[in-house]
C-alpha cells in the first residue's frame, strides 16, 4: 500500500471525537486494559535484558511503540492491516537511524 493510500486510509477510518474513538476502537484496537497489560509487562521485561542499555532513546521509543502496536494485534484484530502497517513504520523509523 503506498503512502498516499495508507494516509487516506487511515484518514477516512479516522474517528471525529474522542467519545467516537473509544467507542469504535475497541473491535479493532481491543480492549484498553488488556492492552495496557500487555504494553507493560512487555516492557517491564524488555527492561531487564542487557540489549535495552545499549539501545538509543530512539531505538527504546520505536521499541515501545512496536510493542504498542503488537498489543493491538494481540487484543484487538489481527486482520486489521493499519496494525501490521504501523509496526513496519516504526521499524523503518529506527532502521534509518541505525549506525551498522
Amino acid at each position: 500500500m503506498s503512502d498516499e493510500a495508507t494516509k487516506q486510509l487511515r484518514e477516512a477510518r479516522a474517528p471525529k471525537t474522542g467519545a467516537e474513538a473509544t467507542s469504535i476502537r475497541p473491535s479493532t484496537h481491543g480492549d484498553f486494559t488488556d492492552g495496557a497489560r500487555f504494553t507493560q509487562s512487555t516492557m517491564d521485561l524488555a527492561m531487564t535484558l542487557p540489549g535495552w542499555q545499549r539501545m538509543t532513546p530512539v531505538q527504546r521509543e520505536g521499541f515501545h511503540m512496536i510493542v504498542h502496536k503488537l498489543q493491538r494485534v494481540a487484543a484487538g484484530d489481527p486482520d486489521y492491516a493499519e496494525h501490521w502497517v504501523d509496526i513496519s513504520g516504526y521499524g523503518d523509523l529506527v532502521a534509518k537511524r541505525c549506525t551498522k
